[in-house]
């Protein structure tokens, strides 16, 4: 893969709790796949005065005039995404972050950040694998309209600081169709462009890892004593993470012992899986109570130090 790449683009990695996932945007799975690029601006753009008044920022991006003539022509657009030049990136990464449907797929230029967020989120129950995708930009390219590709817009957009702490990118998916209008693509139309001339891959190369989900517990061990858990990745040791994270092995242990009986093997594992994800059992907060204890929030602490300072100042229990 790296030998496939250029010199200048480093390779990107997404990665997928079910690795019977497909690629899609958060605008594919609001069911507008195919929406023309101006169409989409033309929304997008609408409200931009409303998102100025909220955030007190002055977006500078395209009237859409000026973005429906360029989209409209093959060449001009085309040159524009070749060379990074897409003057609404940065609004349109910010909308995504804040919730609205995106054509912007993330990425991390980091496999180990994939892999945490392939992981993370995966059930370790059942017996699916996980996936982690590698995209790399090739050093040869041709051109053409009525084939969907892969354009990266880099990493240099001031949206979140989240954008650094996980070495994002985002890629977005065109293609040039019959009707002369550049349209977003799914990402599974993108691999018909994918060819090799004399054994050389050309335009780009896509691949697919699977990794059983069994091998969570493992590998997100292994990234925290890396440095790399929720805290280095999102900036806290926040207690909405911590909730969510006891809810969700709350949740699978009920679904593995749903019966009394194996009542201590549930407890058991939900004490195992928060361990996992970088949480420790601990009573002594105040807050810890009720039956059983093993299920609250507030009976666990980050295990990373710096993230349970910060998350003992957060909920007002931080102890000498």
């Amino acid at each position: 893969m790296r030998n496939a790449g250029t010199d200048t683009q480093p390779l990107l990695f997404r990665g997928q709790a079910n690795s019977e996932w497909s690629l899609k945007t958060t605008l594919d799975r609001s069911k507008n796949e195919g929406m023309s690029f101006a169409e989409y601006y033309r929304i997008s753009s609408s409200f931009k005065t409303e998102v100025e008044t909220l955030t007190e920022i002055e977006w500078v991006i395209p009237e859409y005039g000026e973005v429906v003539s360029r989209a409209a022509s093959y060449d001009s657009f085309s040159v524009d995404f070749s060379f990074s030049r897409y003057p609404p990136y940065e609004y349109m990464a910010y909308l995504r972050h804040h919730g609205v449907p995106s054509p912007l797929l993330d990425w991390s230029r980091s496999p180990y950040v994939a892999a945490y967020f392939a992981f993370a989120n995966a059930n370790a129950i059942d017996s699916h694998c996980v996936s982690i995708y590698v995209l790399a930009d090739t050093k040869l390219k041709d051109g053409g309209s009525g084939l969907a590709r892969f354009h990266r817009l880099g990493p240099n957009v001031k949206v979140h600081r989240r954008h650094v702490m996980q070495q994002s990118e985002y890629t977005m998916c065109l293609i040039f169709g019959s009707d002369q209008e550049w349209r977003f693509a799914t990402y599974e139309e993108a691999p018909k462009a994918i060819r090799s001339v004399d054994g050389i891959p050309w335009n780009f190369v896509l691949k697919k890892f699977n990794i059983p989900a069994r091998e969570r517990r493992k590998v997100i061990s292994l990234l925290d004593e890396h440095n790399l858990n929720a805290f280095s990745l999102f900036g806290s040791g926040c207690l909405d993470d911590q909730k969510q994270q006891t809810t969700k092995c709350t949740t699978e242990a009920i679904k593995i012992y749903p019966t009394d009986r194996n009542f201590m093997d549930r407890i058991n594992y939900i004490k195992l899986c928060m361990l996992a994800a970088g949480y420790e059992f601990d009573v002594a907060d105040e807050r810890c109570t009720g039956f059983p204890l093993e299920e609250k929030a507030y009976c666990y602490l980050p295990a990373n130090k710096i993230a349970r300072v910060l998350f003992q100042w957060e909920v007002g229990t931080a102890r000498r």
